[in-house]
Order: structure tokens, then C-alpha cells, then sequence
């Protein structure tokens, strides 16, 4: 059995923002979720902002492309990362796009339907389906509450388990239209798009944007653990940068100094005042608080990220003379580790 690979999520995410095909991709994906027509759907659909927060306290709210008509949002993501802060990400997105509907009580009148289509590289109910479609509905009876949120997920590790000529021959239209983010046999590409010219068009941008960008077109399942680690080493080094800013803040240091030490912006540290902090842990109890922390940082990456960067702070706040007990308050390094940092600076 060939090694599975899925087209590199840079390059996917690229594709679907694509100036000249982008649209085209994303109208053809909706327009046969919805079993719409393909002209129909294009020449309503524009290209929205993908800040979908609804508020300047909200985190994790850019989204990887997002459509918008008369009736509808259609947040389309390209999801490689099988993690749980991921699904809770993916999900708040939706309830982002709701909220940043209503400004007054009128606009529950005038809300837009949310389609989320979550493009997956793995199964994400783990029932071996292509397709799975998610609605708030009534647990016992299976009545549908409302229809304002769809969630979709798209198996594309599904794929990688049928034969071509099922893609190739069949009347599922989503399985072809996603079948080349799985697929870099060139000969079964040819079959499978023969006559449509979008597609091969869209293949062969993939390739350009891969040279470019000098970033191998496929990954493997070892090469996407491996961007993984990668991801929640970044989260590590952003989440610990904003720990210690709130603790710098507590103690009265003013934001440039903090600008300076932690490398934020006015911007985010004006974010990080009292009153928001406030706002922001309101509806968490210490224990959950506790729990959420220690799911996220059981991941390896992420704990290395925080510590780096929990390192580098030190640094700054010791070259400006900051009192010792005040740096191992704020950064939550032990002695033995703030100690190692200054020898190795004298040194």
C-alpha cells in the first residue's frame, strides 16, 4: 500500500485565496455540499474578511477563508491538525460568525445561515465516512433545533482508502473535487479531471505556489506530527509572552517598558488590562482553568515554546535591572533556572 500524503496545507490554504481560482474552488465545493447550482453560487458569493472576531477580547479568530452571500457565511478550513484545542477552535469559529451578527435586538430577525466546512486529513467521528454533517438538534427525538450553524466535516483520509476509479466514476462530486489534495500521481490526476479544465488549472497553480514558496507540494503523516510540534511550539512562545505581560501589568510596569521586554504591541498589551482580564476569566472557575491548562500544555511543543521564550524574557528583564524576586513572580522560572541565566550573562 502506498505511503498516505496530502497536499502540504500551506499550498491548500493558498489555493482556496487564490485571486483568479480561489472562488472558482470555493463555489464549486459549496454549490455541491449544498446540491446548488455552480453559476448560481459563484456569482453570489464574495470573499470576506477572515477576522471574524466579534469582540477585541476574542483570540484564535482568523480563519482560513470565508465566503459570504445574501442568506449565507461559508467558513471553509483546511484542517491537518487532529488535536483538541484545534476542534474547540474550529467550533468557536462558528459562534464567532454568529455573535458578530447582532448589534441590536432587530438582527435576530436578519441573521445569515453558518456553513463551516472543515476540510480534515483525518476521520474526525472515526465511523470510516466520507461526510459528516453536525446540527444542533433535540438528543432524544433527533428533531432539528434550528439550521442557523452546519458544521461539515470532510474525511480526506477517507480517500485515501477507495480506489481511483471510484472518485474517477461515481456521483459524489465532493470526493472529485477534493481528490487532488490526497493524490500526487500525476496519471490518476489526468483520469480523474480528463475533462476539467478548473482542476487541472488549480494542480498545476499548486505546483507553481510549491516552487515559489520552496516547500515540498505533499506531506506525510510523520511530516504533518512533525508541523504539529512545530504549531504549539509558536503557541507556546505566544501564550507564555502573554502570561507575563498580564504579571507585568499587575505590577504596575508602563507598556512601553513591557513593549520593550516582551515584544508586544501597545495594541496587545492594551488588551491585557485589568478590566479585560477580568472579562476574560469571569465564566471560568479555578479548577476549570486548571483543567484547560493542563490539557493544552501536555502537549511537548508547546511546554518547549513556553520555556524559551519564558528564558528570553528573563534576560530582558535582568539587563534592566529588574529586582530578582520580581523576575521569578512574573516568568515562574525556579531559582536554580534564573541562576543558569545569569551565570551564563556574566560569563
Amino acid at each position: 500500500m502506498s505511503e498516505k500524503v496530502f497536499l502540504n496545507d500551506k499550498i491548500a490554504k493558498k489555493l482556496f485565496k487564490n485571486e483568479k481560482y480561489g472562488k472558482m474552488l470555493s463555489a464549486r465545493v459549496i454549490s455541491d455540499y449544498l446540491d446548488a447550482d455552480y453559476e448560481e453560487v459563484y456569482n453570489n458569493i464574495k470573499l470576506s474578511s477572515e477576522e471574524i472576531a466579534f469582540s477585541s477580547l476574542t483570540v484564535n479568530s482568523i480563519s482560513d477563508v470565508i465566503y459570504q452571500d445574501n442568506y449565507f457565511y461559508f467558513n471553509i478550513e483546511i484542517n491537518y491538525n487532529n488535536t483538541q484545542s484545534k476542534k474547540a477552535q474550529l467550533e468557536a469559529y462558528t459562534y464567532q460568525l454568529y455573535l458578530k451578527q447582532l448589534h441590536n435586538y432587530k438582527d435576530y430577525n436578519n441573521l445569515k445561515k453558518i456553513v463551516q466546512i472543515s476540510i480534515d486529513a483525518f476521520d474526525f467521528f472515526g465511523k470510516n465516512e466520507f461526510m459528516y454533517k453536525v446540527k444542533l438538534m433535540e438528543e432524544k427525538y433527533k428533531i432539528a433545533y434550528n439550521d442557523i450553524i452546519q458544521i461539515v466535516h470532510l474525511n480526506l483520509d477517507y480517500l485515501h482508502q477507495i480506489d481511483y476509479n471510484v472518485v474517477m466514476k461515481g456521483d459524489n462530486k465532493l470526493m472529485k473535487d477534493l481528490y487532488f489534495l490526497i493524490c500526487n500521481n500525476d496519471e490518476k490526476l489526468e483520469l480523474v479531471y480528463k475533462r476539467d479544465g478548473l482542476m487541472k488549472d488549480i494542480i498545476d497553480e499548486s505546483k507553481r505556489v510549491a516552487g515559489i514558496e520552496a516547500i515540498d507540494l505533499f506531506l506525510t503523516d510523520e511530516e504533518m506530527i512533525a508541523n504539529d510540534q512545530k504549531f504549539f511550539r509558536k503557541e507556546g512562545y505566544k501564550d507564555a509572552t502573554i502570561q507575563i505581560a498580564k504579571k507585568l501589568l499587575s505590577i504596575g510596569m508602563n507598556f512601553n517598558d513591557i513593549t520593550k521586554i516582551t515584544g508586544l504591541t501597545e495594541k496587545e498589551i492594551t488588551k491585557l488590562t485589568k478590566e479585560d482580564l477580568v472579562k476574560i476569566d469571569l465564566f471560568l472557575t479555578d479548577e476549570e482553568m486548571i483543567a484547560n491548562d493542563q490539557k493544552f500544555f501536555r502537549n511537548e511543543g508547546y511546554k518547549e515554546g513556553t520555556r524559551d521564550e519564558k528564558f528570553q524574557i528573563a534576560k530582558n528583564l535582568l539587563a534592566k535591572n529588574i529586582d530578582l524576586d520580581i523576575i521569578l513572580e512574573t516568568t515562574g522560572l525556579s531559582k536554580e533556572e534564573l541562576n543558569k541565566i545569569i551565570n551564563k550573562s556574566v560569563n
